[in-house]
């Protein structure tokens, strides 16, 4: 590999991170609360006496928490009161104001001692076919009835098997089940986080991968089947380098010293992606494009043409080796991103995909300078 392709993957790489912590900071601290969220239920979960309300009522407290966790991911600020207090839950709303629940997991109607929750929000379990019915019954003694997050038979699962977990190791509390229960919610935090970042970086690495290469093809340094097949492989790089950025923001946003440190991280990844010369080359996007295809018009539109068809290649190699973990779905939403954007050339390509514009800009530049 020439000094020159290394400069480019780099540059490359870099941009595709900085881009992606930029355009997708929203979704890491969304997710970051979710993980936050999910280890305080897990943390609930497990000072629960798995013989509470016994083998059928057990299910409703561990459903208090899973309720609280919804809430809380969303950043709705939701407590487990756990104090065989009248209310369950509480809400504290961004004005200070407090609202109380009271979650019921599985019930029907007339099961309810509605006299005994006044003023509290009942929370009834997500498919509970009985709702209409009891929120009629609710309305009469001035309780506001709502559908939940958590059905009954997810509640049920998850109670079930810290039963058994107790059961077998012969203790209290269970300590493996409510641990599953974070990861599963970390893990899907993590990679919805992931996705996005990866369609953010794959969208910048595609288009300096493209400026750079239909440079290198017009000055005739490569050949367009070269080109197209670097275009996919640093695509492809963007793609897993980016997801992997967002997977692992999300983690470390998720602690206080994290998240400060995150807003470091986004702030500074702003700052790179919008550096002078990144943010003038969207407004000269259109002229440099136009001077490229000027150049030679036939084969920047080839070389696109050949790079849709290698991404395609590249997206299902790498997705087969990533087969059986998040990063295949990454990579498989990333490299159809690219394919739809690496499909456009000139003038086009600016309008339909600002990002990639920009990266093939840059890119372009970047390979004229470096050689």
């Amino acid at each position: 590999m020439t000094t020159n392709n290394k400069n480019n993957q780099m540059m490359n790489q870099t941009l595709a991170g900085a881009t992606a912590m930029r355009d997708s900071s929203r979704a890491i601290h969304r997710a970051s609360k979710t993980v936050r969220a999910a280890q305080q239920a897990a943390d609930e979960m497990s000072n629960l006496n798995t013989m509470r309300g016994g083998v059928k009522g057990f299910k409703g407290f561990v459903g208090e928490s899973m309720e609280s966790f919804e809430s809380n991911a969303v950043g709705r600020s939701t407590q487990v009161l756990n104090n065989n207090g009248p209310a369950d839950l509480i809400h504290t709303k961004a004005n200070g104001e407090t609202v109380l629940k009271q979650v019921k997991i599985g019930y029907k109607t007339k099961q309810i001692d509605f006299s005994k929750y006044p003023g509290q929000t009942i929370v009834v379990d997500a498919d509970n076919p009985y709702f209409e019915a009891i929120r009629e019954e609710g309305a009469r003694y001035g309780s506001k009835v709502v559908r939940g997050h958590v059905t009954e038979a997810e509640a049920k699962s998850w109670a079930d098997a810290m039963q058994l977990e107790t059961k077998i190791t012969g203790g209290k509390h269970s300590v493996v089940v409510p641990k599953a229960y974070e990861g599963m919610k970390v893990a899907e935090a993590a990679n919805a986080a992931g996705l996005e970042a990866a369609s953010a970086g794959a969208k910048a690495g595609a288009g300096f991968s493209i400026g750079s290469n239909l440079v290198q093809v017009v000055k005739g340094n490569k050949t367009i089947g070269e080109a197209a097949g670097d275009v996919a492989l640093d695509t492809a790089k963007a793609s897993a380098i980016s997801y992997g950025t967002g997977a692992a923001a999300t983690l470390i946003g998720s602690t206080e010293t994290g998240a400060a440190a995150l807003g470091a991280l986004s702030s500074a990844g702003a700052a790179v992606a919008e550096a002078p010369v990144i943010g003038t080359a969207l407004g000269a996007a259109g002229t440099a494009a136009g001077a490229i295809g000027g150049a030679g018009a036939a084969a920047a539109t080839a070389a696109a043409g050949a790079a849709t068809s290698a991404v395609t290649a590249a997206g299902a190699a790498a997705t087969g080796l990533a087969a059986g973990t998040a990063a295949a779905g990454a990579v498989g939403a990333a490299t159809t991103a690219a394919i739809g954007a690496t499909a456009l050339a000139g003038a086009t390509v600016v309008t339909v995909a600002p990002v990639l514009a920009v990266g093939a800009v840059i890119g372009g530049i970047f390979s004229l300078l470096s050689d």
